[in-house]
């Protein structure tokens, strides 16, 4: 309930407002001891709020007044619900009406509102709050019936809590100074919220320690960004951690026992328990060559590890709608080992692993800094490397066509490495990238504009789809001659990182205070990533890209080496040194011979910007 010392000033100063010197009307025509009874009725569903203000008002009018009430605050009303009977002299109603009706015909509207939302929520988790953008004079009111359409209080006035927002923290000089000051001049009993723009203010905060994080000025996807990629700090609140890139896979020596005894000790009829993996797609390996990649994998390890192994896969999972539930589905089904194939997935994977540290779930991603998720990806670039020699040597012009998805980590080190290896064998050439993941872009037309036939498209075949256009290709008076194709052997990364889990190197590297966000991120020294050569390639061609080849898998040439020019001439290697794999990660830049951009957040489809807000070089926030 409303205090009265909170309550009847403001409702005096209404009174006072509406009735002025007199009530000039009610007072010619309506005699001064005449008594009525009327009923206040709702003409709209809703929900109610300010029973304590009706009877305030007409109290204040005449002492005489009495009024009982059928709903109380909060209550749902339908309409023509009588909520209070009021019987008082006829002046007190007719000069007190419209200032009782104004009040709960305002706070019933924010309480009615406020309700709407909570349902829409639909999640006891979640709190809606109010702010201090109030009505002058009316905050008491305004606040009250927030809280009784079920949101909760956020601070009353400026002496209820230290709030550090952006023109404090401009005057501060840095997020970690305000923080400093307010801290030094307040009590410890005031809890300290500060506002943050971006994921950087964020990481700032955590590292100097605050009550309440507020992400402003931020679209539902911004945020989705933001929170994804500290959703642990928030949780736990710890540090970001390191990013540990493991770029080969634990030696081991083969199993001469059943493989589980290397995950848990077992006894007597766990023995014979096979290990179970599980496998969630975003769509079914009929309809996406990502998924049919990863579905060969999973058939490659079922097939390696026979009656050792038990694999099921959960098909169609939708990012941000599905993927939790399925993540659960499988930790309730006891899955040992849990592979999340796609990375717009990895907030729900990252709040899982959080949820259950005992589970082991890895996420098919990149450069996730997060000790609580593990994530796996291929060194990609250096079958794009060859590719790229291919390309060079068949194109029959100076312009090759490239076909990227959409801006995220490994992209763009992808196009670099094709158009260095196409580079290699022909000073002179040009690599034009378009990009699938924009909408409405008619990739084929623009590369028939510019009279290209050697393209690098899509890397394996869609089953589904009646298009042959995938890998490296030239096309020649219609025909589509295939030349090359990078093969993501997830097979083989599934098996020898299963191996390398079983051997005991996962709950080594558990063990300790310090434990590094792990990123397995291997290439062709695993055998997790090669090419196929198509007929068309000649037997010297072969040679040549075979040496290199094999160069790459013994560690003895890395395609970013040497000095390398973006687009805008600025110099991002010496002669002499190698990028280090952060850097080819995080790569945001086109070379020199890359003909194109990098596309906007908003020209892209629905599907990429999913990716692109949690794995994206480009900033949404933009």
């Amino acid at each position: 309930m409303l205090n009265d010392l909170l309550i009847e000033e403001p409702i005096r100063n209404a009174l006072k407002e509406d009735i002025g010197f007199s009530d000039i009307t009610t007072e010619a025509l309506v005699p001064s001891d005449k008594f009525v009874t009327a009923y206040m009725k709702t003409r709209v569903d809703g929900v109610l709020c300010g029973t304590s203000i009706v009877k305030k008002v007409f109290e204040l009018l005449s002492d005489k007044a009495k009024i009982t009430f059928s709903k109380k605050d909060g209550d749902v009303l339908k309409a023509g619900d009588v909520i209070a009977i009021i019987t008082a002299p006829a002046r007190c109603i007719l000069t007190g009406e419209r200032v009782a009706l104004n009040f709960v015909r305002q706070m019933s509207g924010i309480a009615t509102e406020t309700a709407k939302y909570i349902k829409a929520m639909n999640n006891p988790n979640v709190r809606l709050t109010d702010t201090r953008k109030t009505t002058p004079g009316f905050r008491v009111f305004e606040k009250y019936a927030v809280r009784t359409g079920g949101g909760v209080p956020h601070r009353y006035n400026l002496s209820d809590c230290i709030m550090i927002k952006d023109n404090h923290i401009e005057c501060a000089g840095s997020v970690g100074k305000a923080l400093e000051l307010v801290k030094a001049s307040n009590s410890h009993a005031h809890k300290i919220e500060i506002e943050c723009d971006t994921i950087d203010q964020v990481k700032e905060v955590l590292k100097y320690g605050a009550d309440i994080i507020m992400l402003d000025n931020m679209t539902p996807e911004q945020m989705d960004k933001n929170v994804a990629k500290t959703w642990a700090e928030f949780e736990l609140l710890s540090d970001n951690s390191e990013v540990d890139l493991r770029m080969d896979p634990v030696t081991t020596q083969p199993a001469k026992k059943n493989i589980l005894s290397y995950l848990l000790p077992r006894s007597g009829g766990e023995a014979n328990k096979r290990l179970k993996v599980g496998f969630i797609y975003e769509n079914t390996p009929q309809t996406s060559e990502w998924c049919y990649a990863h579905e060969l994998g999973r058939q490659y390890i079922d097939e390696t590890f026979g009656s050792q192994i038990e694999t099921v896969s959960i098909t169609n999972v939708r990012p941000k709608e599905d993927d939790y539930n399925a993540i659960q589905r499988l930790i309730d089904d006891n899955t040992d080992l849990i592979f999340v194939t796609s990375p717009s997935m990895m907030y729900a994977s990252l709040k899982q692993a959080i949820a259950h540290p005992k589970a082991k779930i890895l996420n098919c991603s990149l450069n996730i800094s997060h000790k609580y998720i593990r994530t796996y990806y291929a060194r990609m670039y250096e079958a794009k490397y060859l590719t790229g020699v291919i390309a060079g040597v068949m194109a029959k012009s100076d312009k090759i066509g490239y076909v990227a998805s959409c801006p995220l980590y490994g992209v763009m080190a992808n196009v670099n490495a094709f158009a260095m290896g196409a580079r290699a064998v022909n000073p002179d050439v040009k690599v034009y990238v378009e990009w699938s993941g924009i909408k409405d872009n008619d990739i084929e037309a623009r590369f028939a504009e510019q009279g290209i036939n050697c393209i690098s498209d899509q890397d394996m075949i869609t089953p589904k789809k009646t298009s042959r256009k995938f890998g490296l290709y030239v096309t020649d008076s219609g025909m589509v001659k295939h030349l090359a194709m990078p093969v993501w052997h997830w097979g083989v990364f599934y098996e020898k990182l299963i191996q390398s889990i079983l051997s005991g190197s996962w709950k080594k590297e558990e063990e300790g205070d310090k434990v590094s966000a792990l990123n397995y991120w291997w290439g062709m020294s695993a055998g997790a990533i090669d090419i196929i050569y198509g007929g068309a390639v000649p037997d010297e061609t072969k040679k040549v890209t075979s040496l290199i080849r094999e160069a790459i898998v013994k560690g003895e040439f890395k395609p970013f080496t040497g000095e390398l020019k973006d687009q805008d001439g600025k110099v991002h290697n010496k002669p002499d040194e190698e990028l280090d794999p952060d850097e080819i990660i995080e790569m945001d830049w086109l070379l020199d011979n890359v003909v194109g951009r990098v596309p906007e957040y908003e020209e892209l489809d629905d599907n990429s910007k999913m990716l692109v807000i949690n794995q994206g070089i480009i900033d949404v926030n933009d």
